[in-house]
């Protein structure tokens, strides 16, 4: 009998997409699943659609919290999984229906304790972009899974185009303290530490999950919050890094310092805020070196003359625009 996928799904007020989320789901060829529903606290029908499905299908496992956000909900759903294998999927997407047969047959044939594969992000008027569909098949130790991960040029930072193995979950629930008051790209911290606990993994870009592109997509709505997020985030993943990766983890910390500031001279001359990432990319301007040759210039004049930083990319943005 093939071994049981624990599929976790964080809600929160989606009446309008949680349906087809969870038919793309029960209509898999891999049959041997739990789908375990985390309803954040919604206040719109989603948790009583979430109930309905449930009652016609009992691999449906429903779990209702108070709204403490979308990391909190997939931690709380982990700890019901009682499968060997471990999935998510976001609540508004949806996925192809051999998804995870493609992925279950892929670890088993490469002996790998984390499965993954490409994605295509669906846009409203119905087009469809690939990232990438290029059939390349990459097989990964864990230094080489860290480095792809961290630099994010073909491997996709998001937890739901994988698979894992569920000795690598339980490992996280148990040695690592989570910083929940992280609301965004706690992804990347999760899948960290699951690529840091795995001797292998396999990648095969054939896109089989569905991104749905929504423009109230609280993922698209870069803000303050978010970049400060992702810079905590980075910060814990720089404490974590063992030396092979330290370089590629400052590196990636860089960008995001860099991208936040800019982002911050576009709606602010001055706060507090820019002041602090700042001080974070002076910090650490030794590793500038690193970046690419946009990144370099942009990391140095920030440092040495931030108001003459954001002259010039306030006039680019505007000619750009």
């Amino acid at each position: 009998m093939l071994d049981k996928i624990s599929i976790i799904v964080p809600v929160y007020n989606l009446e309008n997409y949680i349906a087809q989320t969870l038919d793309s789901l029960l209509s898999q060829d891999y049959h041997n699943v739990e789908i375990i529903v985390v309803d954040d606290g919604s206040k719109d029908l989603t948790w009583e659609i979430i109930c309905d499905y449930a009652k016609r299908d009992n691999r449906i496992l429903p779990f209702h919290q108070e709204n403490t956000g979308v990391f909190r909900a997939r931690i709380n759903g982990l700890k019901h999984i009682t499968g060997s294998w471990v999935a998510f999927v976001d609540g508004d997407d949806t996925v192809d229906k051999d998804i995870y047969t493609f992925l279950y047959e892929n670890a088993n044939k490469y002996n790998a304790d984390i499965s993954h594969c490409g994605y295509k992000a669906v846009f409203e008027d119905g087009s469809i972009k690939h990232f990438y569909n290029t059939g390349q098949t990459i097989l990964q130790d864990r230094s080489r899974g860290l480095i792809d991960l961290l630099e994010a040029s073909i491997i996709e930072p998001s937890l739901c185009n994988k698979l894992f193995k569920s000795e690598l979950i339980q490992k996280l629930l148990n040695e690592y303290q989570l910083d929940y008051s992280i609301k965004n790209y706690e992804d990347l911290l999760i899948n960290f530490i699951l690529f840091l606990n795995s001797k292998k993994s396999i990648f095969v870009d054939k896109s089989k999950y569905s991104y749905i592109n929504r423009r109230d997509s609280a993922s698209k709505n870069k803000s303050v919050r978010s970049f400060l997020d992702t810079i905590k985030v980075k910060e814990t993943i720089i404490s974590l890094s063992p030396k092979y990766v330290y370089d590629y983890a400052i590196k990636s910390y860089l960008y995001t310092c860099i991208n936040a500031f800019t982002f911050l001279s576009l709606s602010d001359v001055e706060s507090e805020q820019s002041r602090i990432i700042r001080n974070k990319i002076i910090i650490n301007k030794r590793y500038i070196k690193l970046l690419n040759i946009r990144g370099k210039l942009s990391g140095y004049l920030i440092c040495f003359s931030p108001f003459l930083y954001r002259f010039l990319y306030i006039i680019a943005y505007k000619l750009l625009k």
